[in-house]
């Protein structure tokens, strides 16, 4: 189904009103996924079963530490028995619509967490942080911003974010690789990726080859 509505309640609201619609027809797996990044860059396909291959009731790609150990939810995948556990039906039931962007991260990204640790079902990221017990000093890193590189190169990670490469929010030295990177894995990616930010129409962090 295609579903038009006013972008309402972010990538959640979405999801809910999805779910609303055709949650009781589901079957098998749940893959959740948001218009945050770009990709896929390299094998989507041995991306999907490398998640596949983590074994546990949710996988996502990149695990972060912030407020507390959680799934980024911009590509997350649900097995049989998670998706069909009553914490998750009432969690998506929330009227994320209603919720400023602020509530839509506290209840959306961080309550799935919660939904999933009182249903008792577990969760990995491809990437997960070297230390789980690290402490407040390190505890706003972003993965996905800071290691941008990494992630696609070494943890094989098909996904870049928009707004590393529109906003560069922590002035990551290296953005300006992102060419480099992104034409050795994926190369109809790259013409893609440079005419999505010019159709903004503003100035970003990647545009110029020199470091910023």
């Amino acid at each position: 189904d295609v579903i038009e509505r006013e972008n309402a309640g972010l990538d959640f609201g979405s999801w809910s009103e999805g779910l609303r619609r055709h949650g009781d027809r589901c079957e098998g797996e749940l893959l959740l996924a948001n218009d945050s990044v770009y990709g896929p860059i390299g094998d989507l396909r041995a991306g999907f079963e490398r998640l596949r291959g983590l074994e546990v009731d949710v996988s996502g790609f990149v695990e972060r530490l912030h407020h507390t150990p959680h799934l980024q939810s911009w590509f997350l995948l649900f097995s049989p028995r998670a998706r069909a556990s009553p914490e998750f039906r009432d969690f998506m039931a929330q009227d994320f619509a209603a919720m400023t962007k602020a509530d839509i991260i506290r209840n959306g990204e961080l309550g799935l967490q919660r939904a999933l640790d009182a249903a008792g079902l577990s969760f990995a990221g491809l990437y997960r942080q070297p230390d789980r017990d690290a402490s407040r000093a390190i505890a706003n890193f972003n993965p996905t911003h800071s290691l941008w590189r990494e992630l696609i190169v070494s943890h094989d990670v098909p996904f870049l974010k928009v707004e590393l490469l529109r906003d560069n929010p922590l002035q990551i030295s290296d953005v300006g690789a992102w060419r480099e990177v992104v034409t050795a894995r994926a190369p109809d990616l790259t013409a893609l990726i440079e005419a999505h930010r010019d159709g903004l129409g503003a100035d970003w962090a990647g545009r110029s080859p020199r470091l910023r």
